[in-house]
């Protein structure tokens, strides 16, 4: 190997701005308030280190009488709490591959 560094591309992982944690903020007290957003909810799932619990609105989706979360920014922090959390006996959440979902 000659003393060449070898560049690797990879997707920025994505990191929340103000505006987005401030609208996200907003969004939460407005659906615990019982004040309807499309089909926005309420996600709270403890933190993969601290179990704290997260609490994070998302849009559901339903289709064909399933509902589906969708991840608009890739495996974000709450993707990855999820997926720990749905590692507990008794819980099931499948991932769909991309292009064969609803």
């Amino acid at each position: 190997m000659t003393g060449r560094r070898t560049l690797e591309f990879m997707a920025k992982p994505y990191r929340a701005r103000w505006g987005v944690r401030a609208s996200n903020a907003w969004m939460r007290t407005v659906i615990r308030a019982g004040l309807p957003i499309w089909t926005f909810r309420v996600l709270t799932v403890p933190g993969r280190r601290t179990g704290r619990a997260i609490e994070t609105p998302l849009a559901v989706f339903e289709q064909d009488g399933r509902r589906y979360l969708v991840a608009s920014y890739g495996t974000v922090n709450w993707v990855l709490n999820l997926h720990k959390e749905a590692a507990a006996p008794g819980c099931r959440l499948p991932s769909v591959p991309p292009g064969e979902g609803a």
